[in-house]
């Protein structure tokens, strides 16, 4: 049989190409993928089963869709529908609308070009109106009375507070000042004034009727520094006079309506405007977003899952049709690092934007748009993407043949379940680390740096981690890898300053290159001849897939119960824990190494005959064994 005939430089030139690509444009979007869900309003939790949906989703179907097109030779097809429901479904969450419009501005105080950090507790006050970018820096209020009232009687003095709500518009009027109003109350009072338009505009679109019993209520759970700032404050008489003016004289609903209607229908304004009275007819506030954004993810997670694989597939495939499979891996180090560049180069350039890039749009949607741009390029060079056509008919799947020779060795079990474990810990790190630093004051370009930072500490353990694991075993390097997350874990948190996560994320190296490195190592010992990529993936398809999923859950509503602290001093103690287990058990289950037999070989090499730890049995006539043991 006459092999076809391939350029291996140019192949791996081309596909090296094309990971970088794709690899810049997940860069540019995935990491980021939690700081905007906050921004919808999602909390922990929904935002934990949002990524654990789609890591589950990706775990089960991205095997069955590679295996597809293996078999039915539709490689390219499916290749192409994975990158376009990529680009499709992430770009359709930038039409969810989120749960109030003014998040977009809660996550961003800027003042001009310059990039401040969030206030404690990542919601800085304030609102957001049509014409430009209002702010208010709940520190200075808080420090600095409102309306100084000193010559006015106590009682005078009004205080929005529970037992005085009944009667706001009345008591706001007997508020008088005495001096002149300073640049934190122009502020404070033009916050209120736009905090109070979104209520009132929520509410007409309700059909429900405006209090200000009600404004208080909407107002603590949509933007808590300002509840805060108006209770610890005097009610300026400019914002009571004006409430009581639109309640005497009436709104006029249908006006509204009218105005609200004239959106241009299919701008991406109109389309979200439509989504959001969609929404509320049939939906809580609480849920409905959340809805909409589970089901985009999950659908289009369902079609985009077996990109890479395939990708992946085909170069070793590739390789191996010409016996050059020593040169496959080349691409990683070059993917890793525009994964890491390109983050850093996005945030750069997020964090220089508006807030406001255009109308209603977020300056996160960057992100969006980069992430679309690289994808779109990768769709265009899938025309020329190299497939090797497979002219072997194989009896059995090549994911059972890697299952049975994970599952052939009891020693191979601990190895599993750290996968799973350490793939939870990853899932509260990749989720929270960024609300964290969000909370702390931390910058889009703080984010940036540390996605990049990770990416530079894995590329040197792409050449360092096979040589460790078997300096120290496999067993050893797992132990390794989970003591330094707990490490990690218990530093982030006890951080006080945004950018010391800096220093903290070199154990990255360890935590997750080193595990990487124990990984190739095992799939080398005990994978059959030509399956150890096989083994490899269907290990960190635990990791990334059902380790991950279920963490992302479980930290999500961790999250929520016993806050981010508490969380991460969790994820340590259970990490060191595993990691003492890990060691303990590394004598009563030694690893087992492949035994490859000369009969073996002679028995045909078929690839879907797999060589497991109990091959000295099944060899046992071996005449070159025999001869051995005789001498």
């Amino acid at each position: 049989m006459v092999r076809e005939q391939v350029n291996t430089k140019k192949v791996i030139l081309f596909t090296t190409f094309f990971f970088t690509v794709l690899y810049s444009g997940r860069g540019s979007l995935l990491p980021f993928l939690t700081l905007y869900f906050r921004q919808l309003g999602l909390s922990a939790t929904q935002t934990g089963i949002l990524f654990g949906g789609k890591s589950l989703v990706a775990f089960w179907t991205g095997p069955a869709w590679t295996r597809c097109a293996g078999r039915y030779k539709k490689k390219r097809i499916i290749l192409m529908m994975a990158l376009f429901m990529a680009i499709a479904g992430n770009l359709g969450l930038t039409l969810i609308p989120p749960v109030d419009k003014s998040l977009s501005l809660v996550y961003c105080p800027k003042t001009g070009n310059h990039t401040g950090g969030a206030s404690a507790g990542g919601a800085s006050a304030g609102g957001a109106s049509a014409g430009g970018d209002v702010r208010i820096n709940t520190t200075e209020v808080a420090n600095t009375p409102v309306l100084m009232t000193p010559n006015v009687p106590t009682q005078s003095t009004v205080q929005l507070t529970s037992s005085t709500v009944g009667n706001l518009n009345e008591a706001s009027s007997l508020a008088t000042p005495t001096t002149h109003e300073t640049s934190a109350n122009y502020n404070f009072v033009n916050s209120l004034d736009n905090a109070y338009d979104q209520y009132k505009t929520k509410q007409l679109k309700k059909g429900k009727k405006i209090s200000m019993e009600r404004f208080l209520d909407w107002l603590e759970s949509h933007d808590p520094n300002l509840y805060n700032a108006v209770l610890t404050n005097t009610l300026p008489p400019d914002f009571g006079e004006r409430q009581k003016r639109e309640i005497n004289d009436g709104y006029n609903e249908q006006t509204y309506y009218a105005n609200f209607s004239g959106t241009t229908r299919w701008s991406l304004r109109g389309i979200q405007d439509q989504m959001f009275t969609l929404k509320d007819q049939f939906m809580d506030l609480e849920y409905r977003t959340f809805i909409f954004a589970l089901i985009v993810i999950l659908i289009s997670e369902i079609f985009a899952s077996p990109g890479q694989e395939i990708c992946e597939d085909s170069l070793y495939e590739t390789l191996d049709s010409v016996d050059e499979t020593e040169k496959y891996g080349s691409h990683q180090s070059y993917r890793i690092f525009s994964y890491g560049l390109f983050a850093f180069i996005t945030s750069i350039i997020v964090d220089n934007a508006s807030c406001i890039i255009f109308p209603e749009t977020s300056r996160l949607m960057i992100h969006f748009y980069s992430f679309a741009i690289f994808f779109g390029s990768a769709f265009l060079l899938a025309f020329c993407y190299p497939f090797h056509t497979d002219t072997k008919i194989r009896h059995r799947s090549k994911y059972v043949i890697g299952l049975k020779s994970i599952l052939s060795s009891r020693s191979n079990a601990i190895f599993v379940l750290t996968m799973i474990i350490a793939g939870g810990f990853q899932a509260n790190v990749s989720n929270f680390l960024f609300w964290l630093l969000q909370d702390l004051g931390g910058s889009n370009i703080l984010f940036g740096s540390v996605v990049f930072l990770g990416a530079m500490c894995e590329i040197p353990m792409l050449y360092l981690g096979v040589f460790l694991a078997k300096k120290i075993t496999n067993i050893g390097t797992l132990a390794l890898a989970m003591f330094f997350l707990c490490v990690r874990c218990l530093l982030y948190s006890f951080m006080q300053h945004p950018w010391a996560v800096l220093p903290i994320e070199l154990s990255h190296a360890f935590s997750y290159g080193a595990l990487m490195g124990a990984v190739s190592s095992l799939a080398e010992n005990i994978a059959p001849p030509g399956e150890e990529r096989t083994v490899e993936y269907i290990l960190l398809s635990l990791y990334w897939g059902l380790g991950y999923g279920a963490g992302c859950m479980i930290g999500g509503y961790l999250y929520d119960k016993v806050g981010l602290v508490i969380l991460f001093q969790g994820s340590a103690v259970l990490a060191f824990i595993w990691g003492t287990i890990v060691i303990a058990t590394a004598k009563l289950a030694p690893q087992k190494k492949k035994t490859l037999h000369y009969a073996s070989l002679l028995h045909g090499g078929d690839d879907d005959e797999d060589i497991s730890d109990d091959s000295d049995e099944m060899f046992s006539d071996d005449w070159l064994v025999n001869a051995l043991n005789e001498k």
